[in-house]
C-alpha cells in the first residue's frame, strides 16, 4: 500500500507539473504569435492567426496550417508585384523563422532535470513538430504570393487576334470528346446506368421469350451481361466465366453482390476453459453485442458491436474463444473427433480447426498438427498454447509424403490449399489474379494431398466411425471440388458418406457439370455459399476407407493375368489343331512318311514326337508365347535349340549395330 500510495502522489505531482508546463508554453506562443502577426500584416493569409488570438485555450500542437490552402482563391488580379515585394516576403520568413527557433529553444529545455525521459522524448517530438510545420507554412506563403504574381502579369497580357475562346480550351474540349470517360464511354464508368442495365437483362433472360426485343439473340444478352459485371464488381473476364457457369444469371448477381460485403465476425468459444453462456455474459459486460451463431453448432457466437477490440480482451488473451469463420466450423462437425482417437490435421496452420479438433477430443488421444510451411507455424503454436491444447504434436512436412513419415490414423482432415473463389470478400484480389494456370497447379496439389491422406488412415480403425477423411477447400470451383475426389475414387478402394451436417444445410454437390459426370453418391458432399447462408465459401466431402488396398495396384495386376489367359487358350486352341492336321496329312499317300503313319493310326489321340518333330519345322516360337505350363510339356533339347537361334539372333543384331 505504502508503494501505491507513493506512485500515486508521483503519478499526481506529475500531472501537476504537465499542466504548468503546458500553460507556460501556451502563454509563450502567443506571444509569438503576436510579433509574427505584426511582422506580417500584409498578407491577408494570416486569418488563422487571428483566430489564434481569439481562443485562450488553444495549445501549441492545435496551429492549422491547412486553411492556407483556401487563400488562392482571394486574390486580387490588379495587385502588382515588384522585386521588392520578394525581398520583402524572404526577410518576413526570416524573421518568423527566427522568433520560432528562439521560442523553441527558449522553452524546450532538454536538459532540465527535472524532466523524465519519456518527457524529454516527448518535447522533442513536439519542438520537430513544430519546425516542421513552420517550414511547410513559410513555403506555403511563399508559393502562393509567386503563384498570385504568375497570375497578374498573365491576365495583363492581351489575347492575340481578338479571339473569344482560349486555344486551350478549345484542345481541353476536343480530348473530352474523345475520352472514353464521356460520350460513348460514359455508360460503362457510370455506376448507375451500368447497375440498371444489369438488372434489365436478368429480368430479360429470366424471361426471354416475352421480354427479349427482335434482332438480339440470348448470347449478345449474356455477351453485354457478363462485360457489365467485370465492369462495375471489377472481375477479370475469365471469374465471371467461372461465376456465371455455376450459377444462373440471377443467382450470379447475387453472389457477386454478397461479395462486395463483408462477412458477420464470429468467433468460437473453447470448451477447454469456458462455457457459451459464461464467455457471454463476460463479453456483454464489456460493451460487445452478441448472439448465439445458431442451432447448428454449440460453441459459435456472432459479433454484431463491438466497444473494445474483440481481438485483444482478456478473454481472448486468456484462450476463452478464437476468432474464427463460420464455414470453418463444418469440416470439425462433419469429421466428428472422438476422444482417445488418432486425427491429423494436414494443413493445420493458423491453428483454428486444429483447437477445435483438440476441443472436441478434451485433450485425450492424439493430433498432429502437420503445416509444410514452416512460417506459418509459429502462429499455430502460439494459438495452441493459448487454447490450453496439450494432446497436440506440431510438425513440418510435405503433406505429399506424409504416409512415408507417419501412417494408421483413426481421421484425417484434409483442409487442400485452394485459389479462395469463396473468400473473395476478405481477398478482393481474387477477382482479378486468379488464372486457368492457377487452377490446374492447385487441382494437382489437392490430388496428391488427398491421396496421402487416404493412403495415411486405417481402414480397420477400431474407433467409433473410424477410418474418415474429410476434404474440404474455401474454392467453389469444380475443378477443385468434385474432380479431385472423382479422382480419388477412381484410385483408392473409398466411398462417399453423408456428411453429418444438418440435412437443409448446404447445398448438395455437383453430380453432372457441363461435359463431366461425377458418381452418384457425390451428391452427399456439401456446398456453402456465401449469398445463401451469409458465410466463407466451402466445399465440403467425407470420405471412408474401405481397404487398405489401392486400385491402381490391383488394375496392373489384372491386366497380366488375363493376356497370360488369353495366350494358353490360344495356345491349348493350336495343340488341338495339329492332331487334326496331322491326320488330314497322313490320309495323303506318300513314301517318305509311313514311319509317321503308324504311330499315328495305332494311337491317334497321341501326338508327343510328330508334333515335336514338325514344330521347328514349321515355326520358330517367340520366348514371350511360352508360358511356364506349356513349357514344362516340351523336352529341353527343343528347348536349347529355340533359346540358341534367340541368342543368335540377338548377337547378329548387336554386331550389325557396332
Amino acid at each position: 500500500m505504502a508503494k501505491f500510495s507513493a506512485l500515486k502522489r508521483s503519478r499526481v505531482s506529475n500531472i501537476n507539473y504537465d499542466n504548468q508546463q503546458q500553460k507556460l508554453l501556451t502563454n509563450k506562443f502567443k506571444q509569438n504569435v503576436n510579433k509574427i502577426d505584426e511582422i506580417d500584416e500584409i498578407d491577408e493569409i494570416d486569418e488563422i492567426d487571428e483566430t489564434d488570438e481569439t481562443d485562450e485555450t488553444d495549445d501549441f500542437n492545435d496551429v492549422d496550417i491547412g486553411a492556407d490552402a483556401g487563400a488562392l482563391n482571394e486574390f486580387d488580379e490588379t495587385d502588382e508585384f515588384t522585386e521588392s515585394n520578394d525581398d520583402y516576403i524572404e526577410n518576413n520568413k526570416t524573421v518568423k523563422k527566427q522568433i520560432f527557433e528562439e521560442f523553441i529553444d527558449s522553452d524546450h529545455d532538454e536538459n532540465d532535470a527535472t524532466l523524465l525521459e519519456i518527457e524529454k522524448k516527448a518535447l522533442k517530438v513536439d519542438a520537430k513538430k513544430a519546425k516542421e510545420q513552420f517550414e511547410s507554412r513559410a513555403e506555403l506563403l511563399e508559393a502562393l504570393q509567386r503563384q498570385k504574381k504568375s497570375i497578374t502579369t498573365k491576365a495583363k497580357q492581351p489575347k492575340a487576334g481578338g479571339e473569344d475562346e482560349d486555344e486551350d480550351d478549345l484542345i481541353q474540349e476536343k480530348i473530352l470528346q474523345h475520352d472514353p470517360r464521356t460520350a460513348a464511354g460514359q455508360d460503362l464508368l457510370d455506376l448507375k446506368s451500368v447497375q440498371t442495365r444489369i438488372r434489365d437483362i436478368v429480368n430479360v433472360l429470366n424471361d426471354f421469350k416475352n421480354l427479349a426485343s427482335r434482332g438480339r439473340s440470348r448470347s449478345d444478352y449474356v455477351r453485354q451481361l457478363k462485360q457489365d459485371l467485370s465492369a462495375y464488381y471489377g472481375y477479370s473476364e475469365f471469374m465471371i466465366d467461372l461465376i456465371m457457369d455455376l450459377f444462373p444469371c440471377s443467382e450470379s448477381l447475387e453472389f457477386l453482390e454478397s461479395n462486395e460485403g463483408a462477412r458477420p465476425v464470429t468467433l468460437r468459444v473453447n470448451t477447454l476453459k469456458t462455457r457459451r453462456r459464461e464467455l457471454a455474459q463476460s463479453l456483454i459486460q464489456r460493451g460487445v453485442n452478441l448472439d448465439p451463431l445458431g442451432k447448428w453448432t454449440p460453441v459459435g457466437l456472432v459479433v454484431y458491436e463491438s466497444s473494445v477490440p474483440i481481438g485483444a480482451t482478456p478473454e481472448y488473451l486468456a484462450g476463452h474463444y478464437m476468432l474464427q469463420g463460420a464455414a470453418s466450423l463444418l469440416p470439425i462437425i462433419s469429421l466428428a473427433p472422438q476422444p482417445n482417437d488418432r486425427i491429423l490435421d494436414m494443413c493445420a496452420a493458423p491453428g483454428g480447426k486444429t483447437t477445435h479438433i483438440a476441443a472436441m477430443m478434451k485433450n485425450t488421444g492424439l493430433l498432429v498438427a502437420n503445416d509444410s510451411n514452416k512460417d506459418r507455424l509459429k502462429a499455430l503454436i502460439a494459438n495452441i498454447h493459448r487454447l490450453g491444447c496439450r494432446n497436440t504434436i506440431v510438425t513440418n512436412y510435405d503433406g505429399k509424403k506424409f504416409p512415408e513419415v507417419m501412417g494408421g490414423f483413426d481421421r484425417i482432415l484434409c483442409d487442400a490449399p485452394c485459389t479462395g473463389t469463396g473468400v473473395i470478400s476478405r481477398d478482393p484480389s481474387v477477382k482479378v489474379r486468379r488464372t486457368q494456370d492457377d487452377f490446374d497447379r492447385c487441382c494437382e496439389i489437392q490430388k496428391t494431398l488427398l491421396l496421402a491422406a487416404i493412403d495415411a488412415i486405417d481402414a480397420n480403425s477400431k474407433s467409433i466411425g473410424g477410418g474418415i477423411v474429410v476434404y474440404c477447400t474455401c474454392s467453389i470451383s469444380i475443378e477443385e471440388n468434385e474432380q479431385v475426389v472423382e479422382y480419388a475414387l477412381s484410385k483408392r478402394d473409398i466411398k462417399i458418406i453423408d456428411s453429418g451436417l444438418p440435412e437443409d444445410f448446404g447445398r448438395p454437390g455437383f453430380t453432372k457439370f457441363k461435359e463431366h459426370r461425377f458418381h452418384p453418391t457425390m451428391e452427399l458432399a456439401r456446398r456453402v455459399y456465401p449469398h445463401t447462408h451469409n458465410m466463407d465459401g466451402f466445399f465440403i466431402c467425407k470420405i471412408k476407407k474401405l481397404s487398405n488396398e489401392r486400385k491402381d495396384s490391383k488394375q496392373k495386376g489384372k491386366p497380366k493375368q488375363n493376356n497370360q489367359t488369353k495366350k494358353q487358350n490360344q495356345k491349348k486352341k493350336s495343340n488341338n489343331q495339329q492332331p487334326n492336321n496331322n491326320q488330314l496329312n497322313n490320309k495323303q499317300p506318300n513314301a517318305n512318311q509311313q514311319p509317321n503313319t503308324k504311330p499315328n493310326t495305332n494311337q491317334p489321340n497321341t501326338n508327343q514326337q510328330p508334333n515335336t518333330k514338325q514344330q521347328p519345322n514349321t515355326k520358330q516360337p517367340n520366348i514371350d508365347e511360352i508360358p511356364n505350363q506349356i513349357t514344362n510339356q516340351i523336352p529341353n533339347q527343343i528347348l536349347n535349340q529355340i533359346l540358341n537361334q534367340i541368342l543368335n539372333q540377338i548377337l547378329n543384331q548387336i554386331l550389325n549395330q557396332i
